[in-house]
């Protein structure tokens, strides 16, 4: 039999994804896909620990199907959100980007078309059978052992983002890897914090984690934009610009948006390292990564 931290974790995120599945796929809900994608990232943390217990389990493999879902609702996602920045700028700032906004939308039709062939496709005794296969490859393990590699997991997540603390300078792709990794170590530390209800001294982790991974989200959601906004005044556009100065304003916009987003995040890292050299609960390797990358 499965711990009860482990299973009713996996059983939560079955329980989110189900739901918001059925408002996604019936209804095309927006908050209902943004849940739903919550819930599968929090899974993939799930089995990137599930692996570590047990190597011969096979994720990739055994993810494939939901990991399809997750990759077309997530551009519908991202498209959404770029629609919203759009409707913002030309609310707030009186700026015309009236094409722009109609290239977003067209782009979002057409992932909605995907999204939706990846629902038809997708059934929920997929669930039956992922959980079967993976209380087969726990069985017979204890709690305590549990518990003890998904400390170890959290900690492998945090001493990979303090091996970044040793660069002078982040690059783009470190800052995706920090926002990618920040979110999986606050849903491992979530897991963890099930298996020890009486720790209450997780909570500024925890949210300093999640915060860092929200203004990350916050600065990619720019870069993403100026990229959508890159591709259309190169290729998506078929005839003269209404009001060409909207543009240039939008995407200066958007770049100082991505200058605020990485000075936020600068200074709550600062919060997160300062965190890590007073947890207690996390052993001794994570805090002498962290010395070693200081000096």
């Amino acid at each position: 039999m499965v711990a009860d931290f482990f299973q009713n974790f996996y059983l939560s995120q079955e329980e989110t994804i189900i739901k918001n599945f059925l408002l996604a796929s019936r209804y095309l809900d927006v908050e209902g896909i943004h849940n739903m994608i919550e819930g599968i990232e929090r899974l993939r943390a799930f089995y990137n620990l599930v692996g570590r217990v047990n190597p011969d389990y096979a994720i990739h493999k055994n993810l494939k199907k939901i990991q399809g879902l997750h990759k077309t609702a997530e551009n519908v996602s991202h498209l959404y959100k770029q629609q919203q920045t759009a409707r913002k700028w030309m609310a707030e700032s009186k700026l015309d980007l009236s094409e722009f906004y109609n290239y977003l939308k067209q782009n979002e039709l057409e992932e909605r078309k995907r999204f939706s062939k990846a629902c038809k496709k997708f059934e929920f005794d997929y669930f039956n059978s992922l959980w079967m296969k993976t209380a087969k490859a726990l069985k017979n393990i204890s709690a305590d052992y549990l518990q003890f590699k998904t400390e170890e997991r959290l900690e492998e997540v945090i001493d990979g983002l303090l091996s970044l603390n040793k660069k002078q300078k982040f690059s783009i792709n470190d800052y995706n890897k920090i926002r990618i990794q920040t979110r999986e170590a606050q849903y491992v530390l979530e897991i963890f914090k099930k298996s020890l209800p009486s720790k209450n001294n997780l909570s500024s982790l925890n949210n300093s984690l999640q915060e860092m991974h929200q203004t990350l989200d916050k600065w990619h959601e720019d870069d993403l934009g100026t990229w959508l906004l890159h591709d259309f005044l190169n290729n998506g556009s078929r005839h003269s610009f209404y009001s060409p100065s909207s543009y240039t304003a939008f995407q200066g916009n958007l770049e100082k948006g991505k200058k605020t987003s990485l000075s936020v995040f600068r200074k709550k890292w600062k919060v997160f390292l300062a965190l890590i050299d007073g947890t207690e609960v996390l052993n001794r390797s994570a805090k002498n990564a962290h010395y070693q990358y200081k000096s």
